[in-house]
């Protein structure tokens, strides 16, 4: 499945440029949600968006699937310390890795790609995430990484997928969003959603997606 919010294009002038974005203020509790008509895989998947962010210093979630049944969560998450954390609630264990470098300009439009692939052997590879096409360093809190093979505790099962929120009643996000798509059942790189700018090459800038197998 892929969630459409339009999009955002940066400080370049490319040959693919993504229309609109959609402004988000949390005080109005805002978001989005898709429930899968069936469970998805569960081991592999990715979660693309674009983002600029209005508020610092409180835990907003980007991405996130609520469990009504037992009150869990998985989510892609601003903490507090505005780092970025995937987080898998499993009854009260944790697994939860973060960001070292902080997200705290909030003139900028920045790109996350989260990856998680149970299916990797080694550990450190069975969550990554780049921003703006560069991998982040992961530091492991709680239980930390996936087990192999382990499966995802909310994502790809028949429950509420957020943008926007981590449900709809917590952690709104406030700012602007952007071609949020999310891949079932495929480990997609960085570079599937966007590039490096030919002529300035700090300058990461969208690419078409239509062409991305999305489960």
């Amino acid at each position: 499945m892929a969630f459409l919010i339009g999009g955002a294009n940066s400080a370049a002038d490319t040959g693919y440029t993504v229309a609109n974005s959609c402004r988000f203020n949390d005080g109005d509790s805002p978001h989005m949600y898709k429930t899968p008509g069936s469970d998805g895989d569960r081991k592999t998947w990715t979660f693309s968006i674009w983002f600029k962010r209005s508020t610092l210093g409180t835990r907003q979630d980007i991405f996130g699937v609520y469990n009504e049944s037992n009150d869990q969560t998985e989510s892609l998450q601003f903490t507090t310390g505005d780092t970025l954390m995937y987080e898998e609630d499993i009854s009260g264990s944790d697994y939860e890795v973060s960001s070292t470098r902080l997200f705290r300009d909030v003139g900028a439009w920045y790109h996350v790609v989260l990856i998680r692939d149970t299916t990797e052997s080694t550990e450190a590879n069975r969550v990554k995430m780049y921003v703006n096409g560069t991998q982040e360093t992961l530091v492991e809190s709680g239980l930390g990484f996936p087990a192999e093979d382990g499966l995802s505790a909310q994502v790809n099962q028949q429950h509420k997928h957020y943008v926007g929120s981590g449900s709809n009643t917590a952690y709104f996000f406030d700012g602007y969003l952007a071609e949020a798509v999310f891949i079932d059942g495929t480990a997609y790189a960085a570079t599937s959603f966007g590039e490096f700018d030919e002529d300035s090459p700090t300058i990461w800038k969208p690419i078409d997606v239509s062409g991305l197998t999305f489960g």
